[in-house]
């Protein structure tokens, strides 16, 4: 995928704090004079509606799940694509990472899903939140009801969800272009802590 801008995912359990950082990095970033585009995953609202659904307890299906994830990833990575040529920085929350947690989850070998990934472009940048598991449960308190159906929201998934994250967090944290972010620091320190990695990276 040709690109001039930057391909930044932003990665990390429920209620870790995903949504918080992507907003106030890309305010933090534009007020820098960079230009940003924030997105995430699922991305078409057409899919997300058919995702949400084979993701409640009483509808999950793996295959079909994993399958309907590949193909709303082939809808954004195609927009991706063109607003790096419009954009400095393109941020995503959620990409291929959460896809290899969620259906590891489901019995999908991590091996198959990483294959099934290999023709998507990998993000130039990464940073993975980390979060004490008992304010994450605070946080997803104040989801909707509708979002508590969710195969990947009962009190075993949290804690295997937590598993995977940290896990994959050890495999990665060596690689310089992933940062592992404390999301249990006060919010401005951070999303500074965000800004300095993103920064120093991008020159």
């Amino acid at each position: 995928m040709k690109k001039s801008g930057l391909f930044l995912v932003i990665e990390g359990a429920h209620g870790s704090g995903k949504t918080l950082l992507a907003r106030r990095l890309k305010k933090k970033l534009e007020d820098s004079g960079l230009s940003v585009w924030k997105s995430k995953e699922p991305y078409s609202s057409d899919l997300s509606r058919i995702i949400t659904k084979f993701s409640k307890s009483k509808y999950t299906n793996p295959l079909a799940l994993q399958h309907l994830i590949l193909a709303d990833r082939a809808i954004h990575i195609n927009q991706i694509s063109k607003k790096l040529e419009q954009y400095d920085i393109v941020i995503s929350v959620r990409y291929i990472l959460s896809n290899i947690v969620y259906q590891s989850m489901q019995k999908i070998p991590e091996k198959k899903i990483i294959q099934l990934n290999s023709n998507f472009p990998n993000p130039d940048m990464m940073l993975i939140l980390t979060r004490n598991i008992k304010k994450r449960y605070v946080q997803m308190r104040k989801d909707s009801k509708s979002r508590k159906q969710s195969f990947f929201l009962t009190n075993n998934a949290i804690e295997l969800e937590e598993k995977h994250y940290h896990k994959l967090s050890l495999k990665l944290k060596k690689k310089k272009t992933i940062k592992i972010i404390d999301a249990d620091k006060p919010k401005n320190q951070f999303v500074d802590d965000a800004y300095g990695f993103v920064v120093k990276n991008n020159r």
